[in-house]
Order: structure tokens, then C-alpha cells, then sequence
């Protein structure tokens, strides 16, 4: 399977996702594509939902999109808990701080996935990049900050539980 817009240094397949139909075929996969250059942007990153069928077809279904920010690398990680679909992007800058990170979840409405909310580092941290690793199962979220310094060690890393509710509220743990 390849990116339906290959290009240089774009890190197709950096993140993967595969989620089985009931009938057990066709097999949806999300695909994180966080070095593509997108709205101008270089490294902003992509997210492809793609369709698997039995003979292992992939046909791409949509382009998700959220944040067209430099350096960005938007699906860096990715997980989904049977409701959401969490999105690391482990370059953007929140709280002004470059490279920070965030996760942006989604939840499916029809055929379109809905951003619902922008989860951040509660301090966030120059270069902390939350959500560059991410772990979910119902009711909850676990995002990794391979960056952020921890008992005053710079890039020590740290660990986020988040409790997620199916009505769309987060709470850090």
C-alpha cells in the first residue's frame, strides 16, 4: 500500500491504525503521513483513511486534515478507542511554546470525521511533544510526551492518562 500523493521524506505509514468490519472484510486503516507538505506548510502532515478490501486493495476514502502548521507533523500517532479517533500532532505549538504538541480528536458523524477538541500538555513544554505516542481503549487515553523533561531531566519524557467520556469530555487523570 502506498500514499496516493507520494513524496519526499512524507513518513507514509509513520502511524497505523487497522479496524476490522464486523464482517470481518473490508478492513478500514488510518494512515499517518506527517512529513507531507500540506496548505504550504512543510511537515504539517496528513491523515489517510483508507479501505482494505479481501484482496488487499487500498482505496483512499478521505484526507484528514486538521492543522496545516509548520513542523507540525499532524499524525505522528494515532489511536482509536471503538468512539474517537485520536490524532497526535507532535510539532505544533501550544501554549507558545514550538513544538509542544497536541492531540486532536475526532468522532465519526456520517461519512465525515468531526474535530471536537484539541488536547493539550496542561504545562505545556518547548519540544515536550505531546502526542508523539498515544494508547487508547474506552473511557481512556494515554499520551506520550517523549520530550518533555521530567524531575528536571530535559527529554526525559513523560506519560498523560486522560479519561475520555463518550459525550466528548477530557479530563487529565
Amino acid at each position: 500500500i502506498e500514499s496516493p500523493a507520494p513524496s519526499y521524506k512524507a513518513g507514509f505509514g509513520s502511524s497505523i491504525i487497522a479496524i476490522k468490519e464486523e464482517s470481518g472484510s473490508p478492513v478500514t486503516l488510518f494512515v499517518g503521513e506527517p512529513g507531507i507538505e500540506n496548505g504550504g506548510k512543510a511537515r504539517a502532515g496528513v491523515v489517510r483513511e483508507m479501505r482494505l478490501d479481501s484482496s488487499g486493495n487500498a482505496t483512499l476514502l478521505t484526507s484528514i486534515i486538521r492543522y496545516a502548521e509548520y513542523d507540525g507533523r499532524f499524525g505522528s500517532a494515532l489511536a482509536h478507542d471503538e468512539v474517537h479517533l485520536y490524532v497526535g500532532a507532535s510539532g505544533v505549538v501550544a501554549g507558545g511554546k514550538t513544538g509542544a504538541g497536541a492531540v486532536f480528536v475526532f468522532k465519526r458523524v456520517g461519512t465525515n470525521w468531526n474535530h471536537l477538541e484539541t488536547l493539550t500538555a496542561s504545562k505545556p513544554s518547548y519540544k515536550g511533544h505531546f502526542g508523539s505516542t498515544l494508547a487508547a481503549q474506552e473511557g481512556a487515553l494515554v499520551v506520550g510526551a517523549s520530550g518533555e523533561a521530567s524531575s528536571g531531566i530535559t527529554g526525559s519524557g513523560a506519560v498523560y492518562m486522560i479519561e475520555a467520556s463518550e459525550e466528548g469530555t477530557f479530563t487529565e487523570g
